[in-house]
């Protein structure tokens, strides 16, 4: 059996096992728990975005000498849709399909945007 570990600093860790036939039932529960481990400690990649968000000193919108931080920070949800929005490089957005443009063929996504306590510098 063989396990290999990659730990990232965008919080997409991955546990890779490599055994024959007869370990590989034993193997996967020592990847799980192995994986369990580092995400507990680590954290996955929208944990760390709120993390980071988090300990930013201020914040868009925030008056000069104001609060810097509000009340609660955490994952915001979808105005539209009620669904928690995902983290990417540009900031939060929600991720819910809302039909399909009949000209292209490709889908429209939501454009609700975050409340103003999210939003990106």
């Amino acid at each position: 059996m063989n396990i290999k570990i990659f730990l990232s600093t965008d919080g997409k860790h991955t546990v890779q096992v490599d055994a024959d036939l007869p370990e590989a039932d034993e193997a996967y529960v020592k990847a799980e728990e192995l994986y369990t481990k580092i995400i507990d400690k680590h954290g996955t990649k929208q944990e760390q975005a709120v993390k980071a968000y988090a300990k930013k000193e201020s914040f868009p919108n925030d008056e000069p000498g104001g609060p810097a931080k509000p009340a609660s920070v955490g994952i915001p949800m979808c105005p539209d849709h009620h669904k928690p929005m995902a983290h990417g490089k540009y900031g939060w957005y929600c991720k819910t399909p809302i039909g399909t443009d009949p000209a292209t063929d490709k889908t429209i996504w939501c454009k609700a945007k975050p409340p103003v306590e999210f939003a990106r510098e």
